[in-house]
């Protein structure tokens, strides 16, 4: 985890500006407590298990993860755009790379907030391997919180998505 201005022991308080501007274009994140006090104290996160092959990210303003700054890295040039055509917002994800001799195995899951009003709140999920992709993001925890009470548990891993 890293740093954001309003850290307990380390603030970044170059980091205020970027999250303010940040919020301002997308208030609609404010909504969830959870995840805008996660940003403000930590600014995002990266986890990388190398030897599992397996990442983790939850989506900020550190140069080691994807950088919502569009002055540092421009999101939408990696992933789209910020908010998909069904008002998602991607702000985490999940990747194995599972390969093995004979085979390449990828799977991810991506999780979003909802910032179309049209829906329940909390963190969707949308999940695809190397040869499927889900039809549609499905609800996965009621807010930011227990998403990352979630991941804390799995290490930011989960399980290969089964998908017809």
């Amino acid at each position: 985890m890293g740093a954001g201005p309003r850290h307990p022991v380390t603030p970044n308080p170059a980091l205020e500006p970027r999250l303010m501007a940040f919020f301002d274009a997308y208030p609609g994140l404010s909504a969830d407590v959870g995840y805008a006090e996660f940003l403000w104290k930590h600014a995002g996160l990266s986890r990388s298990d190398e030897k599992q092959d397996e990442l983790f990210y939850i989506f900020g303003f550190r140069p080691d993860i994807v950088d919502f700054d569009p002055d540092v890295v421009d999101f939408r040039d990696l992933y789209g755009p910020d908010v998909d055509d069904q008002g998602f917002f991607m702000f985490a994800q999940a990747v194995v790379h599972a390969d093995t001799t004979y085979n390449h195995d990828t799977y991810e899951h991506d999780f979003a907030l909802s910032l179309s009003g049209d829906r329940e709140p909390g963190v969707y999920v949308f999940r695809s391997t190397l040869t499927a992709r889900a039809e549609k993001w499905t609800r996965h925890a009621d807010d930011f919180t227990a998403f990352f009470t979630d991941a804390v548990e799995r290490c930011g891993v989960w399980p290969r998505p089964q998908i017809l």
